[in-house]
């Protein structure tokens, strides 16, 4: 289980891959959170995440095909949470 700000966080089914971050980019420049607009699946209350802004961002795919969109800048991980605290 997974909980962020000590409230449980349930994970699509499915997911294969949960990315929890404090920077816009990483493995290699990867932009997890995207630039894309949001799905119906997205959280609906977040800000756009700054460095240094006290959120983590937390994130999941469901697998391959997520991260070749990724990649090729089409899409972008789910948006699960911006909490303050991860456990």
């Amino acid at each position: 289980s997974i909980y962020v700000d000590d409230e449980r966080l349930k994970l699509p089914s499915k997911t294969r891959s949960l990315v929890v971050s404090n920077i816009q980019s990483m493995a290699d420049g990867t932009y997890y959170w995207g630039n894309q607009p949001d799905t119906k699946k997205d959280i609906k209350d977040y800000h756009e995440p700054e460095l240094g802004d006290g959120h983590l961002e937390v994130m999941g795919a469901k697998g391959l095909y997520k991260w070749m969109q990724l990649k090729m800048g089409l899409s972008h991980y789910r948006r699960l949470a911006q909490p303050k605290k991860v456990t």
